[in-house]
């Protein structure tokens, strides 16, 4: 591994490459690839005692991530895929461990140091996660090649719509300084981290790497409250809607699409009668367009993944539409 500062990147990664302008996944791992339980106390150490092959992952997360280092062609390109975790740098051997398990390549791992927090007497930093989340945000884009485009996915439980909006505002010279020190400050960011996070922003040359910002919502979080953050959040209830998503922007293949579908089917207990609901969902709130529907309808259907007498005719799905609109204008 090479070491930049204390950000760790395999050596084969094609972000070493300046001239790199494909796509660049970032995620969160607890509550958008690992089912992770830190609600309570019970669930914080059953969590920091779990051995690899016990963690148990967020429905068809670890297909989509093996989809998305693939791409949506088979030549296995191994597109690069980033996570930053608030998890501490402890589980670090245990969440590589699981990663392999699944067969997900990663480029690199940032972990936040509890140890050295507790150590210091900085208690709030434990807890605390725009702050963190942000700065590394930052220090990831001076790494990366500047025409490289960026793919963030995340949840609704940590704050994630907000941290990934910010870094979007600040990529895009879209946020001020005394404004972003405002909603720092009120997001709960202690004033070091405030202080890091502006001199960073400075930092940062104009530009417009955010593509779109997948949440998922674990939480089940009314979509409408998300997308208020930013109009590039993609609110997806579970991984076949994020997929669907993804191949509407010719990320994943249609294959791939198939493949999230059946493990969700054979490990996570959905049925097609299910899948079938969450696809009409996907329609409704534009997740996927109505006529490229059609072309993963069919092949859903020839695949037994959703109901063999799902429909959807082009004036229905406007009349579900226009009454959505009616009922939030």
């Amino acid at each position: 591994m090479k070491s930049w500062k204390d950000i760790e990147i395999s050596p084969q990664s094609k972000i070493l490459d300046p001239h790199y302008s494909g796509p660049i996944f970032i995620w969160d791992i607890d509550k958008t690839y690992l089912a992770t339980q830190f609600e309570t106390l019970k669930g914080l150490i059953k969590t920091a005692f779990e051995k690899a092959h016990e963690k148990e992952n967020i429905g068809g997360a670890a297909t989509l991530l093996k989809e998305l280092s693939q791409g949506p062609t088979s030549q296995g390109q191994k597109n690069p895929i980033f996570f930053i975790s608030a998890s501490p740098k402890q589980m670090r051997k245990v969440i590589e461990q699981k990663m392999k398990l699944d067969g997900i390549y990663f480029d690199g791992i940032i972990f936040k140091d509890h140890f050295k927090h507790i150590y210091t007497g900085k208690f709030k930093k434990v807890k605390e996660q725009v702050g963190f989340k942000l700065k590394e945000l930052l220090r990831l884009k001076l790494l990366f090649p500047a025409h490289s485009q960026q793919y963030l996915f995340g949840d609704d439980y940590e704050k994630d719509a907000l941290i990934y909006s910010l870094y979007d505002k600040i990529c895009r010279h879209a946020v001020g300084h005394h404004s972003l020190q405002k909603i720092l400050k009120n997001s709960g960011v202690l004033k070091g981290d405030i202080k890091d996070i502006l001199i960073l922003k400075e930092r940062i040359p104009l530009s417009n790497p955010v593509r779109h910002i997948y949440i998922h919502l674990e939480k089940k979080t009314d979509p409408k409250n998300i997308l208020k953050y930013n109009s590039k959040i993609v609110p997806t209830f579970n991984s076949f809607q994020a997929a669907l998503h993804l191949f509407q922007n010719k990320l994943i293949s249609s294959h791939g699409v198939l493949r999230v579908a059946h493990d969700l089917i054979q490990n996570f207990s959905l049925s097609p009668q299910e899948l079938s609901y969450w696809l009409e969902d996907a329609l409704k709130r534009d997740v996927i367009n109505y006529k490229l529907s059609f072309t993963i309808i069919q092949t859903l259907k020839k695949n037994k993944c959703i109901d063999s007498s799902f429909k959807i005719t082009k004036w229905k799905w406007w009349w579900k539409r226009l009454k959505i609109k009616l009922q939030h204008p």
